[in-house]
């Protein structure tokens, strides 16, 4: 079998109440309106053209709770109708100014939110229902995460660990009405069990690893960066801090049991409790499809026609502009386009289901995790990306698109191994969530 499994991780931390802007409420609001209405949207429209779309998505707890409650459904229309006054006032400035261009995008700006107020309605307000309703028909695979979003290898106590991972379990099967299958780890963040030294006190404790709580737990699976995979280097000043994940990476790196090296990130592999309670499988993110997506410089987001996102206009909030060059300052961006992006589109998609069928051999499944705000949000043509990509991969003979429990029920993991500690963070540890700045916390 030769798959693709898209995973995306859709998580906003809890910012209703908080006020509105920059890090209040509407960043919940703006990921419903341009990521997560989009996507429900082409995964029913895939589905209705005989494509079933075989996404794996994480919905947060924190993301579940926030989209379920009434206050975000009673400002998340009032937030809609306001994004749809603005546009209609830009267009008749517009009008009147002679900037007839602009106009026409000031009117994509209303067609496009009235389209999700719309559906909103028709859904019964109910995002989270929509996207277990595509979970129930099998459409897609919703998984878990931790209750807050807790960074798991640095909470300092096994309880607290055990509690975040319980309780997203619990959150999910009151949203979802089952229990899931796997789990993403915040920030993709892994800790094996060993003697941790907490670096603020020096206190030394046994801890267990994070495997111990997934088995626990009945999670079949989880997530990791490919790094680990391959038993990557070390960032030497971070380990100054953990002596004891220094020794942990020493021998990690002197046994030869098995060499890292030589394992392929286009497999699910099992990593056992240390307490013999239980086996987990373990996907690796690819390396390969992350950074045409990811990069800064070679990622699909940068192509000159997209439209810009950092630049907004005054005082309707919205975005005329497209990304004209990666060098080019907020003033020389050229107006948006949105005709112009079809044929990029179609290009990109055709590159990514060539470079998949290029990474794999005549077996295997190639892991593309990315944040799910990625696609609609920050890449406004990134739900359009996603469903070309889907049809373009479902149209090859020998490729299709799949979610990790199907993947893992078809191809039963039969290597156990072990892995270091890591995350998908900077410099691929955990410097991002512990640092000169931080550690005060």
């Amino acid at each position: 079998m030769r798959g693709v499994a898209f995973v995306l991780h859709a998580h906003i931390p809890y910012v209703l109440n908080h006020g509105i802007w920059p890090h209040g409420a509407e960043w919940l609001y703006e990921a419903a309106a341009e990521s997560y209405i989009p996507l429900i949207r082409v995964f029913e429209e895939l589905n209705n053209s005989g494509i079933s779309p075989k996404i794996t998505i994480n919905l947060s707890p924190i993301l579940m709770e926030q989209l379920s409650s009434q206050t975000f459904k009673q400002e998340f229309s009032a937030y809609i109708d306001a994004k749809i006054g603005a546009a209609l006032e830009d267009e008749r400035t517009f009008t009147r100014q002679g900037n007839h261009n602009r106009a026409k995008i000031a009117r994509y700006w209303v067609n496009f939110y009235e389209g999700v107020a719309q559906y909103f309605d028709n859904i019964g307000r109910d995002i989270v229902g929509r996207f277990r309703l595509l979970h129930e028909n099998g459409d897609i695979e919703i998984i878990t995460c931790a209750a807050t979003h807790g960074y798991l290898p640095l909470i300092g106590r096994d309880e607290f660990v055990y509690g975040q991972l319980l309780e997203g379990k619990r959150t999910y099967e009151r949203h979802i009405h089952t229990s899931p299958s796997g789990i993403w780890p915040p920030e993709l963040a892994y800790r094996p069990a060993y003697n941790w030294k907490r670096p603020t006190d020096g206190k030394e404790f046994s801890r267990k690893g994070l495997e111990h709580f997934y088995a626990k737990l009945g999670f079949k699976y989880f997530l990791i960066d490919h790094h680990l995979l391959r038993g990557g280097k070390a960032i030497g000043t971070y380990l100054d801090l953990f002596p004891a994940l220094h020794e942990l990476w020493k021998r990690f790196a002197e046994e030869k049991v098995l060499s890292h090296r030589e394992l392929s990130p286009y497999r699910p592999y099992l990593v056992r409790d240390a307490d013999g309670n239980g086996l987990v499988a373990v996907f690796t993110r690819d390396p390969k499809t992350a950074i045409q997506v990811w990069s800064k410089d070679m990622g699909y987001p940068g192509d000159p026609v997209y439209l810009e996102f950092h630049k907004r206009s005054f005082p309707s909030g919205h975005k005329y502009w497209r990304v004209t060059s990666e060098k080019a300052d907020l003033g020389e961006k050229e107006e948006y386009e949105p005709e112009a992006t079809e044929a990029v589109l179609f290009r990109q998609a055709t590159h990514f289901v060539s470079l998949t069928q290029s990474i794999l051999g005549e077996s295997g499944v190639v892991v593309c995790p990315f944040d799910a705000e990625l696609f609609g949000h920050w890449w406004h043509e990134g739900p359009e990306w996603l469903r070309k990509t889907i049809e373009g991969i479902n149209n090859q003979a020998d490729l299709q698109t799949v979610t990790l429990r199907e993947y893992l029920e078809q191809n039963d993991p039969d290597l156990v191994i072990e892995l270091p500690e890591g995350s998908w963070g900077e410099g691929g540890f955990h410097w991002v969530w512990y640092n000169e700045w931080t550690k005060w916390t």
